[in-house]
């Protein structure tokens, strides 16, 4: 047989080898019960086990894998109460330098670290509640919103006790079919109050006032116009700053949209405007 021969012969050994490689292996089977089930999942180097127990409005889950990387949950639902809390276990795993990993230093796990979170929701029919803590950071957060017929109340606070950092918001809405009105303040030592006026002739009305507390008052404020046409819409706005800006939006053919918008300011009369046209 010749050397070709030879050669051809080792092509077709070698073909299927090469256009059928297995590059990976993965493994996963799942065992169910009647209120619980169990996983298991290989990987070349990785195995993670995992199951799950439901009971009513209890549940409860743990997954351990090969790496000592342990995830441990549990939790109650109803109507009302929603709550679960996870506490996580990682390996701290110090890496070889390149020089140890020539010379066949593994990763050394030194020890562990952990950390706990939960949280829990509470609703009842015109309010939530939420509070929800992480130990890493050791941080605490909680929110709350009350809705009374036509007005509605929330809050939220979040307090990061390692970095002494306290934040917090206040704001309160009124809304019914003609005015919505809207207030709120936070730990910045800020704040707005917004109103709209809806459906006024086919036009709406709206102000806004935004407010900084530092060494003194400061305020912003803007007052803005919108009318609806048949093919169009004209808005208009005035700041506290003595800015003025308009925008007209029509539509001049089928699918054709053209939009004109004006930006001026009054005390030194600079006008820029722009032309749009959408297909």
């Amino acid at each position: 047989m010749s050397i070709p021969e030879y050669s051809q012969m080792f092509n077709e050994i070698n073909r299927p080898l090469t256009t059928r490689q297995i590059q990976s292996v993965e493994v996963t089977k799942t065992f169910k019960g009647h209120n619980s089930s169990a996983t298991v999942e290989y990987q070349p180097g990785f195995i993670q086990l995992s199951g799950q127990v439901q009971h009513k409005n209890f549940s409860a889950q743990q997954t351990l894998s090969s790496e000592l990387n342990s995830v441990s949950q549990v939790g109650f639902h109803s109507d009302s109460l929603a709550a679960n809390a996870i506490m996580e276990v990682t390996p701290l795993i110090v890496q070889p330098t390149i020089v140890e990993q020539l010379l066949g230093k593994n990763n050394v796990k030194t020890s562990f670290t952990s950390n706990f979170r939960s949280n829990a929701v509470l609703r009842s029919d015109n309010s939530v509640a939420t509070v929800m803590y992480n130990q890493r950071g050791n941080i605490v957060a909680g929110s709350f919103h009350q809705k009374c017929g036509k007005f509605s109340t929330g809050c939220e606070m979040v307090n990061v006790v390692d970095k002494d950092l306290k934040m917090y918001a206040v704001g309160a809405t009124f809304e019914n079919e003609k005015v919505k009105a809207v207030a709120q303040t936070n730990s910045s030592k800020s704040g707005a109050i917004g109103v709209l006026v809806k459906n006024v002739k086919n036009c709406q009305v709206s102000s806004k006032v935004q407010l900084k507390y530092t060494d003194k008052l400061e305020y912003q404020g803007q007052v803005g116009l919108s009318k609806m046409f048949s093919r169009g819409q004209v808005s208009v706005s005035v700041g506290s700053d003595k800015t003025v800006n308009a925008d007209v939006r029509a539509v001049v053919g089928q699918n054709v949209l053209c939009q004109v918008c004006l930006n001026g300011d009054i005390t030194s009369g600079n006008v820029q405007s722009g032309l749009g046209i959408v297909f």
